[in-house]
């Protein structure tokens, strides 16, 4: 990419202006500039469209309170843009870019003259730090800063030519970027790669960093991968090479979707947000436990078919335990009967995404909580007259998200499920999702936790919490068969491949 870089003194004025610093005098200079320029009049154009493209993408849409929810918005709205072609592509989609038409004849001389989104005064705040710099490294710097080791870097787009740099953003990730490349940076906490290809490490202090492309959101997870994105296609391929990644996939005509990966787990993502492949360990769902519900009236042991055999105990007479159910036998666990698998406590609660599938009958109740026996510390999933929950509690702090449902029609068999990954909920019901993946809760706003974010946990159990929010003990209070609980968030399909299948665990081939 060798693209002509802006004279010293449109470069200083564009450097003035992005900081909200111009005065008259300069003003009228950059007018005066951009109409007897060409050439600056293009680059500012070009450079102006790729701030207002930035803040677009990353600043959330009114209405909107989840900012993937926003960005997913955003992708579905446009495709990605190139630095290459940006300035003809927003000339011809946003009519308001012409704008700067009149402003270059200074008919909005008193107006600012940045078109980049500003719900805040702009602050001249170092956001990553150049690192480490390859042999051969060549970039294209809109305000002509040098490239050298410990430069401080703001929001912007840095365009590499060839080679390799490190950039240490202020939350503790670091990206790797090889040239030749687009990356844009964001915030601390967010990176976005038009084209090129990075790897990716964010410590514990970055959990939830995120590199967005064309087609996706990568969430990284506490862990290391690599990403790249062809500039010709736009089609992108991720490889885990530690811990765990969430993508955040969205298309024409379709749910948003998660899409949870692992250490050894690769995927090619075309241009539309489509997954065309998945290898290595991508093909286990990572099944964690399946409870059958088929034992005999008289066992007190709740089984797990799954390799790990996290088998549960009864706590209601065995006498009326077993009844027909969607698949084989079903527990009838009345008012007050549960199964208590706190014994494997450790294992069930050592992911950061989870998800829980079971079907119900005649209940209107809890369905599955892990806590620390006390009203403190808390998740739960749970239905109730028109609603399904997925609730959780911090101290004295009840929050959780929900989705409206049909009734809840006597005798009949009901799939739910919901899943959880880096802080994103889903409620699903006979296989379709009822709402988008959301953080925040509707009671306090707060974001959505898994068990493993929960302090000292020491029990979990289906059909019961021990202590709620007011202190009460809660129960299904009705009939449960065939729950699975797998150690990632599945997706749609995955899900109604479930509810189309009764007493089935997903195949090797699904998610």
């Amino acid at each position: 990419m060798s693209e002509r870089q802006p004279s010293d003194e449109l470069a200083q004025l564009l450097k003035r202006m992005e900081q909200a610093e111009l005065s008259a005098a300069e003003k009228s200079q950059l007018n005066e500039l951009l109409q007897s320029d060409a050439e600056a009049l293009e680059q500012f154009v070009r450079y102006q469209a790729i701030d207002a493209h930035l803040a677009w993408r990353f600043t959330a849409t009114p209405g909107m309170d989840d900012p993937l929810a926003a960005i997913a918005f955003a992708e579905n709205e446009t495709r990605a843009l190139d630095p290459k072609s940006i300035r003809t592509h927003f000339l011809q989609r946003h009519g308001w870019l012409l704008a700067i038409a009149a402003l270059l004849v200074g008919l909005f001389i008193g107006f600012p003259l940045g078109l980049g989104v500003q719900n805040e005064p702009p602050e001249d705040v170092a956001i990553a730090t150049l690192t480490s710099i390859g042999p051969g490294t060549k970039w294209s710097d809109p305000f002509g800063r040098a490239l050298k080791i410990g430069a401080a870097l703001e929001k912007g787009w840095i365009n590499l030519d060839a080679g390799t740099i490190e950039l240490t953003f202020s939350s503790g990730a670091t990206v790797n970027i090889d040239g030749p490349a687009s990356f844009a940076i964001d915030s601390p906490l967010r990176g976005f790669l038009n084209y090129g290809a990075v790897r990716v490490h964010a410590p514990e202090s970055a959990r939830d960093f995120a590199v967005g492309t064309a087609s996706m959101e990568v969430v990284d997870l506490g862990t290391e991968f690599d990403l790249s994105v062809s500039e010709q296609s736009g089609a992108a391929e991720i490889n885990v090479v530690d811990g765990l990644v969430d993508l955040y996939l969205s298309s024409a005509g379709r749910a948003n979707r998660i899409q949870s990966l692992s250490a050894g787990e690769s995927a090619a993502i075309d241009s539309s947000g489509e997954i065309t492949s998945i290898q290595g360990g991508a093909a286990d769902p990572r099944l964690l436990a399946h409870w059958r519900l088929d034992e005999n009236a008289d066992d007190t042991i709740v089984a797990d078919s799954s390799p790990h055999h996290f088998d549960g105990k009864l706590n209601m007479p065995t006498s009326r335990r077993s009844r027909a159910g969607k698949a084989g036998q079903a527990l009838e666990l009345g008012v007050d009967g549960f199964v208590d698998f706190s014994e494997h406590l450790s294992a069930l609660t050592s992911t950061n995404a989870f998800t829980l599938t079971a079907w119900v009958r005649n209940a209107n109740d809890i369905v599955f909580s892990v806590s620390d026996g006390t009203n403190r510390q808390r998740i739960q999933f749970e239905l109730e007259e028109n609603w399904l929950y997925y609730g959780w509690q911090q101290g004295d702090r009840f929050d959780r998200i929900s989705a409206s449902v049909p009734p809840w029609l006597p005798d009949r068999w009901r799939h739910v499920a919901v899943s959880v990954s880096g802080g994103s909920v889903t409620l699903y019901l006979d296989g379709r999702a009822l709402i988008e993946p959301k953080r925040m809760g509707g009671v306090i706003n707060t974001r959505a936790i898994a068990p493993i974010q929960l302090k000292n946990p020491t029990s979990a159990y289906l059909g019961r919490v021990p202590s709620n929010h007011v202190q009460e003990e809660q129960f299904l209070g009705g009939e449960l068969d065939d729950v699975q609980l797998y150690g990632r968030a599945l997706d749609e399909v995955a899900i109604h491949y479930l509810f189309e299948h009764p007493g089935e665990t997903l195949p090797h081939k699904q998610n």
